[in-house]
């Protein structure tokens, strides 16, 4: 019955009433709830939903398990968690709400003015630094691509690789394109961080879309005990927000928040001005239909009462998180944090700790803690120099009231003279300006010296700003942006880490907890896929910054060295380093579509000898193939360098010589190695293995080794004649005689025999070309043939496949909405079945009660008639 308290033993029962729900407490320890509740006017409802997505499952609300009673317990020991942790960084949180007034966001109190009009202004120096740092930081940590790259982890396969590269773009592209507010999110915590020297970022999985989220939480907002030293080993910790009354009611209808009615707030908006409300310029004003509630969501380890959670056993406290409305002291949601596999319930982290500097104790240090007291000292010299100088200028002082005859204010004006009824020594002894000063040059001086170091400590540098010296030497350029950026490539290193673990908290999210099975999307006009088992464990989000270069002066600067260094060395250096040092540059200096600047590194064509000369003649690159006739080769280059010899300049001759010399040895290598390979496969039946001569070879057995030693000695063919000119021939003492007559008869021999042989194998070669022309029409025609019925079947067997699968998948989903029809069918009649159930037995409770209670009624009227009765007999 609405509004009725039931009591079954009204024995000192004690009487509650916490977020909107009456209920009585017995000693015994049961609780009898008023289901009707206070006035429905004073209160909020969360939406009807049908059932509970979660019920009964490892991430069930465990609040619902709770009496009211219960909930009110353990939401009373968390707000005094809060309170004594608050209290415990008080002088922390005072030294925080300086931050604005150094950085001359919010006006010098006036009671801190010497005198009414004196200056009032802060110098910048913080707020310079806060805005260098994050300009920098920003365009480091998110470029245009993506913040993430992918790191395979464990014995990396080919596998994992493509799976992380799949996760790692769409991770990028949801961070760029789907989250649209993740980059405004992490460039304005970028710009907090400075300031205050720690942030935490918060990920969890959107129920609106099942999408995760990572969002900053500042560190007014994280409430840690005093004893915290890092969020792992740390027992309990809290992210304190606001909700409205419309997002709660949105909670509680998807499942969020327990469906339980709140009592309307009041109109406060926390205890004390927040910074961002002062930032701002806003002030605590609400509407009369704003509904703003103050939550603390708690990652605690705690023990819950006996029968809320069938895994705590009442030994070693378990991690939960546990969502509180301080507002009206009610407990909304508990879940359970550690993973459902794990057996030891290690607690699940879901928050990143970013400091700038590391600090003594729990949250970091940042400009306003290390030289905030500087800056507030270079604002007072500024001041005292303006109050000074506006004296100076703007002078005041004394005036006696009997010595002049016409009293008044009297205002002079620049080139103007006023009339007064007084004589000049009347003037001189009525008026007395006292001896002001000008600004002392120590203290312009002291001021200039302060605002250096200042600068100095923020690593605000003339170099880092684009001043330095244009003419120094590249490295002598890198060294001073390096020792100048010291303290930003520390925290860069420190923010490398925390980002690390704010992927890894966005990996898990998508793996463990999002529905998908993967995620389609498009890129460059192109769909992708993503599939959820590609965020699995062998796969690791690292940002795609490095901690190590800060800038992009430092960036360019390096860049231009190495270039430098391949440019003065280009025999220790092959082309492709070459090439990778230009491109290296032109990407450092962001340059539009730099990869169509970027040079290519030519790759060289299989050619006959004569296109080859054509080639190295115009500087384009050759190379000796297996295979090739190298004699021929050998002859048609030689031909090229005598040529060469008698038409080009001394010089321009010294560079194709050794061209087309280099490239005639590779022929002769090759002639080399496959005539030995023949003799070894003719007389041992074992070729010589394969040796590119251009790249890289893998070492081999020593065993292999040893026996292709011993066949390719026993394979050598016969050292041929020396030949006029060689080495060789000219330690026999013969003389190399008129170098142009012997080689022009080395050339007309070469030409008659090369066209003895021309003549003899044309005819021959002739046949054989037509012969081959009509066997490869022939094989062309029937590979063709081949081809076309190969795709015809593997066509049929396609759309075979195809409509299978169609088939399949139309049977599996029919049969799947069967099923799930009636077991929600089932289960609702077993709902009802139960409400029926209960209202009758509480209905048959109330009726013998009632029954009971007129029995007990009745036999008490009819003692009464009977002891009245037995009185008027008596008294008869």
């Amino acid at each position: 019955m609405p509004g009725e308290v039931i009591q079954l033993r009204p024995t000192q029962p004690v009487n509650y009433k916490a977020a909107g729900s009456q209920f009585t407490q017995n000693p015994d320890g049961t609780e009898l709830v008023n289901f009707g509740g206070p006035e429905m006017g004073s209160e909020i409802s969360g939406l009807s939903s049908d059932e509970r997505p979660d019920q009964g499952s490892f991430s069930e609300n465990l609040a619902e398990n709770m009496t009211p009673g219960q909930r009110h317990n353990l939401a009373g020991k968390l707000c005094e968690y809060c309170r004594v942790d608050l209290d415990s960084r008080k002088d922390w949180e005072e030294l925080t709400r300086q931050a604005l007034t150094l950085m001359g966001v919010v006006k010098l109190d006036v009671a801190r003015l010497p005198f009414l009009g004196a200056a009032a202004v802060q110098h910048p120096v913080i707020a310079e630094a806060v805005v260098q740092f994050n300009s920098n930081a920003i365009e480091e940590f998110f470029p245009p691509t993506g913040p993430v790259k992918g790191d395979p982890l464990g014995d990396v396969t080919e596998d994992i690789e493509d799976a992380a590269e799949r996760a790692s773009q769409y991770m990028n592209y949801y961070l760029t394109v789907e989250d649209t507010g993740y980059y405004a999110d992490k460039d304005q915590s970028l710009f907090y961080l400075p300031l205050a020297g720690s942030i935490f970022t918060k990920a969890w999985l959107d129920p609106r879309d099942q999408l995760p989220r990572a969002r900053y939480v500042k560190a007014d907002d994280f409430i840690a005990p005093y004893f915290a030293r890092d969020l792992e080993n740390c027992k309990r910790y809290a992210h304190r927000y606001w909700l409205e009354g419309g997002e709660i009611a949105k909670a509680m209808a998807l499942g969020e928040f327990m469906q339980i009615n709140l009592p309307r707030p009041g109109l406060e908006y926390g205890d004390t001005e927040r910074m961002d409300q002062q930032a701002d310029r806003t002030t605590q004003s609400l509407h009369e239909d704003d509904e703003l509630y103050e939550i603390l969501e708690y990652h605690i380890d705690l023990n819950l009462p006996d029968g809320v959670d069938e895994f705590d056993d009442g030994g070693l406290e378990l991690p939960y998180i546990v969502v509180c409305d301080k507002t009206t002291n009610e407990i909304l949601s508990i879940r359970r944090n550690w993973k459902q596999e794990d057996e030891n319930r290690k607690k699940r982290v879901w928050f990143a700790h970013y400091k700038f500097l590391p600090g003594l104790g729990f949250y970091g240090w940042g400009f306003l803690h290390v030289i905030g007291s500087l800056a507030d000292a270079i604002s007072g010299s500024l001041r005292a120099q303006l109050d000074s100088a506006l004296f100076a200028t703007v002078q005041g002082g004394f005036r006696a009231k009997d010595g002049v005859k016409k009293g008044g204010s009297i205002a002079i004006q620049p080139g103007v003279y006023k009339d007064i009824d007084a004589s000049t020594e009347e003037l001189q002894k009525t008026f007395y300006t006292p001896p002001y000063k000008e600004p002392s040059a120590a203290l312009t001086q002291l001021f200039e010296a302060m605002v250096s170091d200042a600068r100095r400590f923020a690593s605000l540098t003339e170099v880092l700003v684009g001043q330095a010296d244009n003419k120094a030497p590249v490295g002598t350029t890198l060294a001073l942006i390096e020792q100048s950026m010291k303290l930003f490539t520390a925290v860069h290193k420190r923010i490398f880490a925390a980002a690390r673990e704010e992927f890894r908290m966005l990996r898990e999210l998508i793996h463990d907890f999002s529905p998908a099975p993967q995620y389609p999307y498009h890129m460059e006009g192109q769909r992708q896929v993503a599939l959820k088992q590609d965020f699995g464990d062998h796969v690791s989000f690292v940002p795609v910054a490095d901690p190590n270069i800060i800038s992009d002066v430092q960036r360019i600067a390096l860049a231009q060295a190495v270039l430098e260094v391949v440019e003065k060395n280009p025999q220790l250096y092959g082309p492709e380093q070459q090439v990778e040092a230009h491109a290296r540059f032109l990407k450092a200096l962001k340059v539009p579509d730099w990869q169509k600047l970027a040079p290519k590194l030519p790759q060289p064509t299989y050619m006959d000898p004569v296109g080859e000369n054509a080639m190295m003649m115009t500087g384009k690159p050759v190379r000796a193939y297996p295979g090739q006739r190298h004699d021929m080769h050998h002859q048609v280059h030689q031909f090229q360098i005598e040529q060469a010899r008698n038409t080009l300049p001394p010089d321009q001759f010294q560079h194709v010589y050794m061209v087309l010399a280099s490239h005639m040895r590779e022929h002769q290598v090759l002639q080399e190695m496959e005539q030995i390979s023949a003799t070894m496969k003719q007389s041992h039946g074992v070729p010589l293995p394969p040796t590119d001569i251009y790249g890289t070879n893998q070492d081999q057995d020593p065993k292999v080794e040893m026996a292709i030693s011993i066949l390719a000695a026993q394979s050598l063919p016969p050292v041929p004649q020396a030949m006029p000119g060689s080495a060789a021939a000219l330690a026999q003492g013969q003389q190399p005689g008129d170098p142009q007559q012997q080689v022009q008869q080395d050339i007309q021999a070469s030409q008659a025999k090369i066209q003895a042989s021309i003549q003899g194998k044309q005819a021959e070669s002739q046949a054989r070309i037509e012969r081959d022309t009509h066997q490869f029409v022939a094989d062309y025609k029937q590979r063709e043939l081949e081809h076309a019925q190969r795709l015809r079947q593997l066509e049929e067997e396609h759309q075979a496949r195809m409509r299978q699968i169609d088939q399949d998948t139309a049977t599996s989903i029919l049969r799947k909405h069967a099923e799930h029809t009636v077991e929600q069918r089932h289960q609702r009649v077993i709902h009802l079945s139960a409400l029926a159930r209960g209202r009758e037995e509480h209905e048959q409770g109330l009726r013998n009660s009632r029954q009971t209670t007129r029995e007990s009624l009745a036999s008490k009227r009819a003692a009464r008639k009977a002891l009245n009765g037995h009185g008027r007999k008596k008294a008869a």
